[in-house]
């Protein structure tokens, strides 16, 4: 699902409000979002929050989103997939390939992660393998989607963008020695920019989320990055533990944690954080909230039960 938050400058949250949506698989071992699902529950989600906060609408919009989703979309913006999601299996085979012309040593060392088939990289390969697309095409992850249903450039941030397995984690750019495997141009790819850049303003389009009057567009990040951000989580060292649809922990690494450095093996994935020479350590166990919702929906509780038992259990916890 998507959450819209409203903070202030101190990070006190004023507002909240939330959306749900179910995958698909198409079929087996796919899985996959409907972008104009995920698009209109972004627009409810936004417009109940901004009326909780009518006289004081906000002055910037920022988005963090999952990694290695993407859809592809047509020279016009219009989705021609779905939103691909990381525990979709079809790239299988293309990863395969990919190791098989790079070594999977080569693929680690060039972007900090070992090749898996949940990265966008090798979804992106197998759309590639299959029947022709529209002439003019290109990749959005879900962060530049949105944003540019609100007008703005197609543009993203590195924590974001190294999901796909396709960033040289040195130079912070998109690997000219990667895409000319798939073979993919940069120019099909979003903007890479740092966390926290102002790229624009959003302007009437912004009436779809419920914003009356122009607002400051400023890239987010990966939401594992940014969940790192909001709860402290920016020196060497700390790791926070976080479920949302998977389970994830990320260790707050130094800027050294790059390059020749990085192990190759069985290494935990790196990539950098939204806070400027920081990388995170990032480990996931997929389907972990995503399980909760299963079980709590097979035994059809409530959703006000499910408020107050989560109301109780956040008030209960604790770290300690």
């Amino acid at each position: 699902g998507c959450r819209a938050v409203v903070a202030n400058t101190d990070g006190l949250i004023l507002a909240s409000a939330t959306r749900s949506y179910r995958p698909t698989v198409p079929q087996p071992g796919w899985l996959e979002l409907d972008p104009e699902v995920v698009w209109s529950a972004v627009c409810d989600a936004s417009r109940e929050v901004l009326q909780q906060v009518a006289t004081d609408p906000p002055v910037a919009l920022a988005i963090a989103a999952l990694g290695e989703a993407f859809v592809i979309v047509d020279g016009d913006g219009h989705p021609v997939t779905g939103i691909i999601l990381s525990g979709d299996q079809r790239g299988a085979s293309a990863t395969a390939q990919l190791v098989g012309q790079l070594g999977s040593r080569r693929i680690e060392a060039i972007t900090g992660l070992a090749p898996q088939p949940h990265y966008s990289a090798s979804k992106i390969l197998w759309w590639l393998r299959q029947a022709a697309g529209p002439r003019e095409w290109r990749v959005t992850l879900v962060q530049d989607f949105i944003g540019g249903r609100l007008g703005l450039p197609a543009a993203t941030d590195r924590s974001l963008a190294t999901r796909t397995m396709l960033v040289d984690q040195v130079s912070g750019s998109w690997s000219s020695e990667l895409l000319g495997t798939l073979p993919i141009d940069p120019d099909q790819l979003p903007y890479i920019v740092d966390a926290g850049s102002a790229i624009g303003l959003v302007g009437p389009r912004g009436a779809a989320l419920g914003l009356n009057r122009p607002c400051l567009y400023v890239v987010g990040g990966l939401d594992a990055a940014c969940t790192a951000l909001g709860v402290g989580a920016i020196e060497e060292g700390q790791s926070v533990l976080a479920m949302g649809t998977n389970a994830t922990i990320a260790a707050v690494l130094g800027p050294e944690a790059t390059g020749a450095g990085v192990p190759t093996g069985a290494s935990v994935p790196t990539g950098p954080h939204v806070v400027p020479g920081r990388r995170l350590a990032i480990g996931a166990a997929q389907a972990a909230g995503a399980t909760l919702r299963w079980y709590r929906d097979l035994l059809g509780v409530p959703r006000s039960e499910e408020r107050r038992v989560g109301k109780e259990c956040r008030s209960r916890w604790s770290p300690y």
